[in-house]
């Protein structure tokens, strides 16, 4: 599973913009990978105990989990081919 970290939209400071640019890249390969792998995205806003107790510092951060555990960790924003590379590299 792959997890991003980020704010739902404009409006929240630097990091909701960068997180939003994210988004759509992660909703075509959620859709792309679908038999690998689920994407699910988390806003830190709803969710203030979560970054913490990853250690997330900066937004966006995408951490791909194994069995429960943070098996890869990216943070800020990367072009879609990008995410996906590193996806495919972690799995």
């Amino acid at each position: 599973m792959t997890v991003a970290f980020g704010r739902s939209g404009p409006g929240g400071g630097g990091g909701a913009e960068v997180a939003c640019e994210v988004a759509p890249a992660l909703d075509e390969l959620s859709t792309e990978l679908s038999e690998k792998i689920t994407i699910a995205k988390l806003n830190i806003d709803e969710n203030p105990h979560v970054p913490t107790k990853y250690g997330v510092r900066g937004i966006p951060t995408m951490m791909i989990f194994s069995q429960g555990q943070v098996a890869a960790t990216k943070v800020g924003a990367l072009p879609k081919s990008k995410i996906k590379e590193w996806i495919e590299s972690s799995i």
